[in-house]
């Protein structure tokens, strides 16, 4: 087994969920925001997402996430684009940065 780090496609949740977790989180940086408001957190104006939005958007980091976690396994190069994407998806959908390991 290798001791690189997993990636979240290897543990992600269900849609609902996902959701949940999101809701939460969301919840606990922005306050009592409803869908398609806005709020800060760290420093960053970020929407509120309804459910389909979500979906849509984690589904994009699930993809990218297993992307980039092939690239570090196959000791390729990462484009910087590709981490910015990810980090960006991942401050959208209310995940801490855990070292290129993301959750909520």
């Amino acid at each position: 087994m290798s001791d690189l780090p997993r990636s979240f496609a290897h543990q992600q949740l269900s849609p609902e969920a996902a959701f949940s977790a999101y809701t939460k989180a969301a919840q606990a940086k922005m306050g009592p925001l409803g869908p398609g408001q806005y709020g800060m957190v760290g420093g960053k104006l970020i929407k509120r997402l309804d459910e389909l939005d979500f979906a849509d958007k984690y589904r994009e980091f699930i993809d990218l996430d297993a992307i980039y976690h092939s690239l570090v396994a196959s000791g390729a190069t990462i484009d910087e684009l590709l981490y910015k994407e990810l980090t960006g998806l991942a401050e959208e959908l209310m995940m801490n940065d855990l070292g290129g390991r993301f959750a909520w």
